[in-house]
């Protein structure tokens, strides 16, 4: 790996970290305009492409006082694609999420997401985290 293709990497990575800080810990709706592309690709079956869906979940979430987080536990980064492992809180459930962005000039412009709830009891003593 090219010492370019490391700092875009990094770039790339501190982008992601803070968008998810300021619009899912924040709750900052602005960051939408900031962080994501106009042609943002969304690859979860549940929500249309565009930034605006992500707008209007997070509004939707904040009008109905249901608590959003998330924890970032790890972070990796290799070019464009960014990856965060997080411990996240989303209408009432505990979830264990791992969330892939692809980055292009400097916004968000493609996410895909694997999302698994954490379940009361373990069937071993290890966390999700």
């Amino acid at each position: 790996m090219t010492t370019s293709s490391v700092s875009t990497a990094e770039a790339n990575k501190q982008l992601v970290l803070k968008a998810a800080q300021e619009l899912f810990v924040n709750l900052d709706i602005t960051a939408v305009d900031r962080y994501w592309g106009d042609s943002y690709v969304q690859h979860n079956p549940l929500y249309p492409d565009g930034k605006e869906q992500i707008r209007a979940v997070i509004q939707s979430a904040i009008d109905s006082g249901v608590p959003i987080n998330a924890e970032v536990k790890r972070v990796a980064a290799d070019g464009d694609l960014v990856w965060i492992h997080a411990k996240s809180f989303f209408f009432g459930k505990e979830l264990a999420t791992v969330e892939i962005f692809r980055v292009e000039n400097g916004k968000i412009v493609e996410h895909w997401d694997v999302i698994q709830e954490v379940p009361a009891e373990s069937a071993n003593n290890n966390t999700m985290f």
